[in-house]
């Protein structure tokens, strides 16, 4: 099966470029949405899915009727209509209240996916809120009531790959269990976009890959943050490691790390 490798080809500059200008119009944005979600139904129609590790998802969903915490770089997601399909429990996605967040939860609003909108407090802006109080509590309230919280930790502005806190703070308050998720298809264009967006394309074999969960301790220290981001992103950059060599390709830390050892030999 064709395999379509990262590069900055015109193709992906101009998907890159429309996303973009539909972020500075209403109107477009609107129309936008309706294509990506139509896109996404054809993308899953044509494609071949297959789930490894759903087995960590069920064991936890029979083991409490508590809900749980999904993780997925931001890159992924889109791949909230694929956890939502293999999952029992309902699922709510924490998504930003910026205008490319507007249109991902209206491309995504017929796929059985709820959202509770704003953002994890900014570290570096601890003095803007950006509905982030609003957003915790509903994301704990989500939790009690035994249902999945979906979470980008790189979200919503990055840098990519990077946990922010906000995930290890909700984590510690809820003692929730966190279960990283990757998708990967076999034929895929990577946008230049800050999060380096995966597009999957049509006719593709599509990998998802559910790691074991992770449960945190106390968090009582920088360290004990430190740890947690640590753990979090190592369960989430090995699930996309295995869904990117069982569609093809390398993962992108994998890469960067094969780069600049040949750069150094």
């Amino acid at each position: 099966m064709l395999k379509v490798r990262f590069s900055a080809r015109p193709a992906d500059q101009r998907a890159t470029a429309i996303f973009k200008k539909a972020l500075k119009s209403e109107r477009a944005a609107r129309i936008a949405s309706r294509l990506l979600g139509a896109y996404i139904r054809f993308v899953q129609r044509t494609s071949r899915i297959e789930v490894i590790g759903l087995e960590h998802a069920k064991a936890l969903e029979a083991a409490s009727p508590r809900g749980f915490i999904v993780a997925f770089w931001h890159s992924n997601i889109l791949l909230a209509p694929l956890v939502r399909d293999h999952l029992s429990r309902r699922l709510r996605m924490l998504v930003s209240t910026h205008r490319d967040g507007e249109i991902i939860v209206n491309a995504v609003a017929g796929f059985g996916v709820d959202f509770i909108r704003g953002s994890a407090a900014n570290e570096k802006k601890a003095d803007k809120d950006k509905q982030g109080a609003s957003a915790v509590a509903q994301m704990i309230g989500a939790l009690d009531a035994g249902d999945a919280v979906g979470v980008t930790p790189d979200g919503p502005r990055g840098p990519a790959m990077s946990v922010q806190a906000g995930i290890v703070r909700l984590a510690a308050m809820t003692e929730a269990p966190i279960l990283g998720f990757a998708c990967v298809a076999s034929r895929r264009r990577e946008l230049s976009t800050w999060d380096r967006f995966q597009l999957a394309l049509p006719f593709s074999s599509v990998y998802v890959v559910v790691s074991p969960p992770v449960r945190l301790g106390a968090i009582e220290s920088h360290s004990d943050v430190a740890d947690a981001k640590a753990r979090i992103k190592a369960a989430l950059d090995d699930a996309a490691a295995e869904a990117t060599g069982r569609a093809g390709g390398r993962f992108a830390s994998e890469a960067k790390a094969a780069a600049t050892e040949a750069a150094a030999s």
